[in-house]
């Protein structure tokens, strides 16, 4: 068993048919054991056994995805089939995503605290302890952040998984190659809805892939995980909105991504109450360009502006 921030899982599947491992095989070489463009849906068959396959992604578009990066399937004793599953490219395009978010953050942290001790005074080294501190917190926080995306991707990824391979390994995907993605409840992506509904809406909803008629999968609850997120609590997904919103692209109160806003947005682009980012818009905003009423940052612009090239406007 891995521990749950490492992007590794395995796991075991019951009842399916004694040629499963064979059908899966021939989906993947077939290109339809997911469904999807050919950029984001395609796998390469590594090695085949009567008793065990191994597949992995293809494009860097299809392990970025779904997350399964690496799969080996194999027939145990009793008939089962146990799977393992490694996804350490989809790990590493977050963390890249995310160092590159927090570059100039960190750049500007280091500056700080190594500047004076090596007899250099930063152009960014203004501002008291206060900023030291929030650059600190936002460094430290991000660090965490691809560790807490795996975690909660991996049972998505699991989910996603078994019903990939039982889709497959059914009966009617074996009679051509559209079987695999034209198997029952497929819809060529994988959808979560739990029965649990608050004010209408359920507690959980997710939804990866092509579905009901579209392109990609878009999810709405409470808590809602996707490639389009719509959460009232909590959004995941290349586009995120939501209380706590962590995606690509987000909005909400407390944001998280490539471009963020919201009332306290992180990320790349942010523009909030309180942005932190490369280019940071917001009423105290901190970045590499800062442009607010309190503005921090490499070249800032505001009524209250400290930092290297520094604009006041009065």
């Amino acid at each position: 068993m891995s521990a749950p921030f490492l992007p590794e899982f395995e796991g075991r599947l019951e009842g399916l048919p004694k040629d499963a491992l064979a059908r899966v095989a021939e989906a993947v070489r077939a290109g339809t054991f997911q469904c999807g463009s050919v950029a984001r849906a395609q796998y390469l068959l590594v090695s085949e056994a009567p008793d065990r396959i191994h597949f992995r992604a293809r494009t860097l578009l299809t392990a970025i995805g779904v997350g399964l990066n690496e799969v080996t399937l194999a027939r145990d004793t009793d008939g089962g089939i146990a799977y393992t599953v490694r996804f350490y490219r989809w790990f590493y395009y977050c963390l890249c995503i995310t160092l590159v978010g927090l570059a100039v953050p960190g750049g500007m942290l280091v500056g700080r605290l190594l500047g004076p001790v090596v007899g250099l005074r930063p152009a960014f080294g203004a501002g008291g302890p206060w900023v030291t501190f929030m650059l600190g917190a936002v460094f430290v926080l991000g660090l965490l952040w691809p560790f807490l995306l795996t975690a909660l991707h991996k049972p998505m990824a699991r989910s996603f998984l078994e019903q990939l391979v039982r889709n497959a390994s059914a009966a009617d995907a074996a009679a051509g190659a559209s079987g695999a993605c034209g198997a029952k409840g497929m819809g060529g992506g994988y959808e979560y809805v739990s029965s649990l509904k608050i004010m209408g809406l359920p507690l959980v909803h997710v939804a990866f892939g092509p579905l009901h008629g579209r392109p990609r999968g878009i999810a709405k609850g409470v808590i809602a995980i996707g490639d389009t997120a719509f959460g009232v609590l909590f959004a995941l997904g290349g586009v995120a909105v939501g209380g706590l919103a962590l995606g690509g692209v987000s909005f909400g109160l407390l944001t998280l991504g490539g471009v963020a806003i919201g009332g306290v947005a992180v990320g790349g682009l942010a523009v909030g109450v309180i942005a932190v980012g490369g280019l940071a818009l917001g009423g105290l905003a901190l970045g590499g360009g800062a442009i607010g009423y309190y503005a921090y940052g490499s070249g800032a612009i505001g009524v209250h502006a400290v930092g290297g090239g520094v604009v006041t406007l009065r």
